[in-house]
């Protein structure tokens, strides 16, 4: 079976697994849900071992695992969208999915060929959209659940330690994207301070959960923040490793975070 094949398989048993979900009344049959949640992981997974032949690339698909994850839950607490809207967003879901495998594929073929191969500029911006659509989706399910109905302090500190787990899970799994495309360069020199940015990274990410949970905003305000603060903050990470923090890096990142608050404020 071909990659391609494989691909459109896992993009089609998400839209299978979501539609599923969406069209069983799992608010009272808890069971299903995490059952599909199971299957739809374990399904992925092995496909994924059988495609590349070698279990150990797991580690390198976790950022797309929680985008499926996070992208099977999210339509859970919108129960009153309209079956038009639902559906667009599963058809778009699946898409998406089938688009970030291609591009994950294209990573996964430079580094073993050692040098640069001419999809790997639009897959760098494929990847980094989906993983910032990913902390959008895990923000907004952290926001909206309710963990520890009885104490607010409570399921405020189980949040941000959720958040610090969810962020350096994906910040963890995704390092080795910062290296793609940089062939016959001594990669491995910058890893200890990727580490030591994406531990920056998680920090900050987390802290600023934690500061948006004391504002009256909507939470999909919040989560669209701390989606574009991750993004900024990974271009700047990449900019910093590739020697090219210029000027048009910082405008960039004032102008999308500009945008993202009068977007919350105004609208």
């Amino acid at each position: 079976m071909s990659r391609k094949l494989g691909f459109l398989i896992i993009s089609i048993k998400i839209a299978f697994s979501a539609s599923y979900l969406y069209a069983t009344d799992f608010y009272k049959f808890g069971f299903i849900l995490i059952g599909t949640f199971i299957a739809a992981l374990a399904i992925t997974s092995y496909l994924f071992i059988k495609l590349y032949e070698d279990s150990r690339v797991l580690h390198k698909l976790v950022s797309f695992l929680l985008f499926e994850i996070s992208g099977l839950m999210v339509l859970y607490f919108f129960p009153n969208l309209g079956l038009s809207s639902k559906l667009a967003f599963i058809f778009i879901l699946s898409l998406i999915s089938y688009l970030y495998m291609l591009s994950i594929n294209v990573y996964m073929v430079s580094e073993r060929q050692d040098e640069n191969i001419p999809l790997l500029e639009p897959s760098k911006v494929m990847v980094s959209i989906s993983q910032v659509v990913t902390v959008f989706f895990m923000s907004l399910i952290v926001y909206k659940s309710i963990f520890f109905i009885n104490s607010g302090l409570t399921d405020l500190i189980f949040k941000i330690f959720l958040f610090s787990g969810l962020f350096f899970l994906l910040i963890k799994t995704s390092k080795w994207f910062f290296f793609a495309g940089r062939a016959g360069e001594d990669a491995k020199k910058d890893s200890d301070a990727a580490s030591a940015f994406g531990l920056l990274e998680v920090l900050l990410l987390s802290q600023l959960a934690w500061v948006l949970t004391l504002y009256p905003y909507e939470d999909i305000g919040r989560s669209a923040l701390l989606a574009g603060f991750y993004y900024v903050s990974n271009n700047f990470i990449l900019s910093y490793l590739n020697h090219r923090v210029t000027v048009r890096t910082y405008i960039e990142s004032v102008v999308l975070l500009g945008v993202i608050f009068f977007l919350i404020f105004f609208l």
